[in-house]
């Protein structure tokens, strides 16, 4: 093994490779090199000249200033909002309503800290993101799909999002109550808002 195979660069192309997934031979197709020059940065034995370095930023879309570790984070940032976007990776519209909800946490202090950085919110997320996909092509789904099976797949997704969503967010909401009322009852919500049957009607 290189002496320089722990180093920053050939450290995180291994990073790279096995998150993407993709593979050497791939990532040496891409650049127009052999499979061994690529088996080699990632070894520590080699290094890429300043072309293929861009190459490589531009193919896992990180930055060159990642790559080499003259940055801690592999997107890179551009003031404004443009810039701001790209970093991101979502529109105007986005970017603009996660600056007002900043501006309206500051009214609020750790609330927001603490709902986006829960792992079960993060979870709600990515279930409520895959619910909103899996409706908006269920249709075509349906239709292309080539037997019951596959189509009782996709429905089978779509209840499993929608399940996995409200009930993790349910249990961001029981663990708050625990913490912060401890062994007092919960609130009744529905009661409070007339949504339980009078038991006497």
């Amino acid at each position: 093994m290189s002496d320089r195979y722990n180093d920053v660069f050939p450290t995180r192309l291994r990073q790279l490779i096995e998150e993407m997934p993709t593979t050497i031979t791939a990532l040496a197709r891409e650049l127009g090199i052999s499979r061994q020059a690529v088996s080699q940065y990632t070894m520590g034995q080699g290094q890429p000249n300043a072309d293929k370095l861009v190459q490589i930023a531009e193919y896992f879309d990180v930055s060159c200033d990642w790559l080499v570790g003259r940055k801690d984070s592999a997107k890179s940032f551009e003031a404004g909002l443009p810039g701001t976007c790209k970093f991101l990776g979502m529109d105007e519209e986005c970017v603009l309503f996660l600056q007002e909800l900043g501006s309206f946490s500051q009214n609020y202090p750790n609330a927001l800290h603490a709902l986006l950085t829960h792992p079960k919110f993060q979870e709600v997320m990515r279930s409520v993101v895959k619910f909103h996909w899996l409706l908006e092509h269920e249709a075509e789904a349906i239709e292309n799909a080539k037997d019951l099976q596959a189509r009782n797949q996709w429905m089978n997704a779509i209840f499993m999002e929608n399940f996995m969503s409200t009930t993790k967010f349910n249990e961001i909401l029981r663990e708050w109550n625990k913490e912060f009322r401890g062994e007092r009852p919960e609130i009744d919500y529905d009661a409070l808002l007339g949504r339980k049957e009078d038991a006497n009607g």
